[in-house]
């Protein structure tokens, strides 16, 4: 299970990566702008969420892109 630290940063890594900002990562990902920003605030997500988050952050990461395929 991903945890919510380990998606923060990678969230921003994944922005500095694509030299964007981690709501437009957050937004691709398919969990809003805010994703990212309510993360950090302390709030909660659940668990198959945070891996879901996490194995679409490793296809963006390994296919060089944003835009994953549906």
């Amino acid at each position: 299970m991903a945890s919510i630290k380990k998606i923060i940063d990678k969230i921003e890594t994944t922005a500095a990566l694509f030299k964007t900002k981690p709501s437009v990562v957050s937004a691709k990902l398919g969990q809003g702008g805010r994703f990212h920003a309510r993360l950090s605030e302390g709030k909660q997500a659940w668990p198959s969420t945070l891996d879901a988050v996490d194995s679409k952050l490793d296809a963006m990461l390994a296919l060089g892109t944003l835009d994953l395929p549906d």
